[in-house]
């Protein structure tokens, strides 16, 4: 449930990991580029300043697979360039051929390794911009982009969803009688709790302070109360592991007609939490919709 980390190799233009299957498929296209580049190097000659194209592979190979992929990318590049070059020049000078390939598969590698170091640094800028940093969650935002996305997925193959609201009773107190390193080590064993009883294509975020929520997808309202209520159990016993004074209200909004708009469905689990706040705190209010 929590994000997963942006560092993985490879990602699709939504922003989401790549599966295995997908940068295998990616890999195996471009280094099957490489021996066209050299056939075409070849019909080109010397006469014409075709080698820069060599790097394209290297590049893609290892935005897509890491320092590994454009390792592999290097090594067959470099390999049908020195084979091209042989042939191009009837092997007149092996040992300035043997100088440029190394020369060449030197800058490959380097190119490789930057690249590498780029893409790493970008995934990391993009996974600090959608978590939390204090519970490792997905921030509001990107609770709310990825909540959008799934509610478009349901809606295609009409498939139920459920949203819970989740807010701290005597959070204040926690923080105000214990210290803040206490609340913000309450707010983490709260998220280590979403994260160890949800399903790994369950979304968990924390919407601001003491306020959390979770998207459920394709479940319906017996499974999602059922969920709701074994959640709750297991987050008062870590509270009383602990000694922290603290319980939950909890909303939860099952839907099985769904609507266009996210918003709506957290909107609707919030107003359920609400009511849960309204008539004494530390339980669970649920509809279906």
């Amino acid at each position: 449930m929590a994000p997963r980390s942006r560092g993985e190799p490879g990602s699709n233009s939504r922003g989401r990991p790549l599966s295995r299957q997908q940068r295998y498929v990616r890999i195996a296209t471009t280094i099957a580029t490489i021996p066209v580049i050299g056939y075409l190097h070849y019909l080109t000659g010397e006469d014409y300043e075709f080698h820069p194209v060599f790097l394209l592979p290297v590049i893609a190979a290892t935005w897509y697979a890491g320092t590994a992929g454009g390792l592999v990318a290097a090594l067959v590049s470099a390999g049908v360039w020195f084979a091209v070059d042989w042939r191009l020049t009837g092997a007149a000078a092996p040992g300035v051929l043997l100088l440029n390939e190394l020369l060449r598969l030197s800058v490959l590698l380097v190119v490789a390794f930057l690249v590498s170091r780029w893409k790493a640094a970008l995934d990391r800028e993009s996974s600090l911009a959608q978590t939390d940093p204090l519970t490792g969650l997905a921030n509001h935002r990107a609770f709310f982009d990825r909540g959008a996305a799934e509610l478009s997925r349901a809606r295609r193959y009409h498939h139920p969803v459920t949203v819970l609201f989740l807010d701290l009773d005597a959070f204040k107190a926690v923080n105000d009688t214990m210290g803040h390193e206490v609340g913000d080590a309450l707010l983490r064993t709260v998220a280590q709790v979403l994260c160890a009883q949800s399903r790994v294509n369950d979304i968990g975020g924390r919407l601001g302070g003491d306020e959390f929520a979770l998207l459920l997808p394709e479940t319906g309202p017996e499974a999602a109360f059922a969920y709701a209520t074994s959640l709750r159990q297991r987050l008062l016993e870590a509270m009383r592991l602990h000694g922290w004074p603290a319980t939950f209200s909890i909303g939860v909004a099952a839907f099985r007609t769904l609507p266009d708009d996210f918003c709506h469905l957290v909107s609707r689990a919030d107003a359920l939490m609400y009511a849960v706040k309204q008539s004494g705190k530390d339980g669970i209010r649920a509809e279906v919709f």
